[in-house]
């Protein structure tokens, strides 16, 4: 069974990716600093090599970081 996340996590999420998309890089920071350390741990497991791990999820976020204003909220 996953946990969820409690609603106003969630809503606080969302009004971040908004926020984000509109290009407020303080949101996207928040956003890169709560799901950084989750996605280099599933990185470091996938590629074996933490430098390489480390490259993937920069990669990830430049390239959420640019497809945010294309990013449609009811995905």
């Amino acid at each position: 069974m996953t946990e969820r996340a409690p609603e106003g996590a969630r809503t606080d999420e969302a009004l971040l990716v908004v926020r984000a998309g509109e290009g407020d890089e303080d949101a996207f920071e928040t956003l890169v600093r709560r799901h950084s350390p989750a996605m280099l741990q599933l990185a470091v497991r996938l590629l074996g090599d933490r430098a390489d791990a480390e490259d993937a999820v920069q990669d990830a976020f430049v390239s959420a970081w640019r497809k945010l204003p294309e990013f449609r909220r009811d995905a």
